[in-house]
């Protein structure tokens, strides 16, 4: 049942991936037809448009879903900008850079994303149900056992996707490497990237079921700066290797596994001690 739910999510993913793979050069192409594929199943669904209610709620949770794609998109969006930018102005920010840049090193965050929401997901949301079922219907014991399952489970989940993104990651990076004859290191930043990204992006998905608005409006607003930094540095300073997107990409991997590893040591702190009142939407 839970494939079934995100089963129209992975069609549109797929069919992104299809456009880009037939028009590489198309870029709008690729989120113009996954994102009409998910309008056309939603009126099917429904039998019409869904129109949103525009309440507090609904305005606060896009703006978060917004930030946090942001976070894995950021990077790309401010490549194909200052492209843009070099090809209509005279200042040259990036050299090196093509589309495969954007959907290849992509593949294993799509691949790991579907598999989370599809399977790790549905576990975590089902230990969360049981303890707070446990905290108003069981006995303290049954209570402290459940919270600590429920604490495991999120620490083994994350420690999966974050293995699994970087084992991807860095296989894709070798097959990139070995079939085009490009220098390893030359390429792997830009193939770990993403992964990196998607994790902190995981992170703090799991966090908004706790509630934590603010810490994901700070990660996210913050790894948004560091980005139009770097690109800033790269179209105005004097670094040379972040005028390669390759370059970049090494420097902005190194910078989001110390943003990942600080997001997640407080993601554990919340998941560790979760403030009940707030879980049970009181």
């Amino acid at each position: 049942s839970s494939a079934k739910k995100w089963s129209p999510w992975i069609l549109s993913w797929t069919i992104y991936g299809l456009t880009f793979l037939f028009f590489p050069t198309k870029l709008l192409f690729a989120p113009l037809f996954a994102s009409l594929f998910i309008l056309s199943f939603l009126v099917f669904k429904n039998g019409k448009i869904p129109m949103p209610s525009f309440d507090k709620n609904f305005i606060t949770y896009m703006g978060i879903g917004g930030l946090v794609g942001l976070v894995i998109w950021v990077d790309k969006i401010l490549a194909f900008s200052a492209t843009y930018l070099s090809r209509t102005k005279s200042i040259q920010i990036y050299s090196g850079f093509s589309s495969w840049m954007i959907f290849l090193p992509l593949l294993p965050s799509i691949i790991v994303l579907n598999w989370y929401y599809v399977f790790l997901s549905p576990i975590l949301e089902r230990k969360l149900n049981d303890m707070i079922y446990s905290m108003d219907k069981e006995n303290l014991q049954k209570f402290i056992f459940k919270k600590k399952s429920l604490y495991t489970a999120i620490q083994e989940i994350w420690l999966k996707v974050f293995l699994l993104t970087s084992a991807l990651s860095i296989l894709f990076a070798a097959i990139y490497s070995d079939f085009y004859g490009i220098g390893f290191i030359r390429i792997v930043g830009v193939f770990l990237l993403p992964a990196i990204l998607t994790n902190i992006s995981i992170v703090l998905n799991s966090l908004l079921i706790l509630k934590q608005k603010k810490i994901i409006f700070k990660a996210g607003l913050f790894i948004i700066a560091v980005n139009l930094l770097l690109v800033t540095v790269a179209a105005f300073g004097g670094i040379q290797m972040l005028k390669n997107y390759n370059g970049q990409s090494v420097t902005l991997t190194c910078l989001m596994i110390a943003i990942l590893v600080m997001v997640t040591s407080t993601a554990l702190e919340k998941w560790h001690s979760p403030h009940i009142p707030v879980l049970r939407g009181e």
